[in-house]
């Protein structure tokens, strides 16, 4: 491992061989993401609120789908219940935003092993994405449950490694359960799959359909709906990369973007993403999804911030050229994003960053395209 590229706090750690047993990995990621969420479970945004307004209709037995669910709950009915018991909780004096996290870091403490096991037992690796400030900024202190679809997802990518396919493409279903941004990653699995076990994709759709039938029986809803809920949902236009450009440049001529070319924009690039998603072949799974990612990242135009918690596992796994740059740019990015929640308007800084950052995945797509 070359410490030169590390931060210096990480090559002191290594160097000294102060953390370098799996325990002290673990009980170092948990402190500093519990830490975070403890200083931060105050502090409010659009996405807590609206765990807790979910949280309330499902104890009070009141359908969500599709009206309150297309703002505030769009995916199945799966991680509702854990912001339900969060609500129910606040009866004891358990704060539910911090019992939210507290979830969240317990997923992503899974992350660390897997991402340890995933890439040979490396505790390198291991303390890396323990320091990591990405996902502990999104899961500790934004609140995003991203790192519990991404924990299913590795957990799904080991267990295929392993050929344990049934099991893997369970562990791939509750991902997709939770968050359906998981699905866009499947190719990888499918083109490895002998022919004989390509009807084991139709697992994928168990835990989603189970949770729609679950749900129906509790609140008697049209489950159609949950379907375009879903379908229906776009994250913000504008915010990163070509959308922000496209914004910016419709800004400057003084032009409507409507509704109805953003949807175009967004179909467009998905089209892409699906034709690429299938032409990428790479003899490691893990580098295949990472490509798949930058690609994404590159492309779309609707963009969420926590979106990049995604992709730090698959940059500690593989290691390729700029992976450290991208982990520095997409921590400050989020710094200074996070910040307007506290005290400072992040722009225009926040767009250079993010500027820089988006160069930077093209850059890293390029050199793993040729080089790797």
């Amino acid at each position: 491992m070359n410490c030169g590229l590390q931060p210096i706090v990480f090559s002191f750690l290594v160097v000294n061989n102060f953390l370098m047993s799996l325990k002290k990995i673990f009980l170092l990621g948990l402190s500093i993401r519990f830490i975070v969420a403890l200083l931060s479970y105050q502090i409010t945004n659009f996405d807590v609120e609206s765990y807790l307004k979910i949280g309330r209709h499902i104890l009070n037995r009141e359908n969500i789908y599709p009206h309150v669910a297309q703002i505030h709950h769009p995916y199945f009915p799966l991680f509702l219940y854990i912001e339900a018991i969060a609500v129910y909780l606040n009866n004891f004096h358990i704060n539910p935003i911090l019992f939210i996290k507290i979830v969240n870091i317990f997923f992503d403490l899974g992350n660390i092993y897997l991402v340890y096991l995933l890439s040979k037992q490396n505790l390198n690796s291991g303390l890396l994405y323990a320091l990591n400030p990405i996902t502990t900024l999104i899961s500790s202190f934004h609140g995003q449950f991203d790192t519990i679809p991404l924990f299913f997802l590795l957990l799904a990518i080991y267990l295929f490694k392993k050929n344990k396919t049934i099991f893997a493409f369970l562990t791939y279903s509750v991902a997709v359960g939770i968050k359906t941004w998981p699905i866009m990653f499947i190719s990888p699995f499918i083109k490895r799959l002998k022919e004989k076990k390509i009807l084991l994709i139709l697992i994928i759709p168990i835990v989603p359909f189970l949770s729609i039938i679950i749900y129906y029986l509790k609140f008697k809803n049209n489950p159609i709906d949950i379907f375009f809920t879903i379908v229906k949902y776009h994250s913000l236009f504008g915010f990163f990369g070509i959308g922000k450009a496209i914004s910016l440049i419709f800004v400057f001529f003084n032009l409507n973007l409507t509704i109805f070319l953003q949807k175009i924009l967004l179909i467009t690039f998905f089209m892409i993403f699906m034709v690429s998603s299938i032409l990428i072949r790479k003899k490691k799974i893990e580098k295949e999804i990472l490509m798949l990612m930058l690609i994404f990242y590159i492309g779309t135009t609707n963009f969420a911030i926590q979106y990049l918690s995604w992709i730090v596992p698959f940059l500690i796994l593989i290691r390729s050229k700029l992976w450290h740059i991208l982990i520095f740019l997409m921590s400050i990015f989020l710094i200074i994003n996070y910040s307007s929640w506290v005290f400072i308007n992040p722009e225009p800084i926040a767009t250079i960053v993010g500027i820089f950052l988006w160069g930077s995945f093209i850059f890293s797509y390029i050199i793993l395209r040729k080089k790797y």
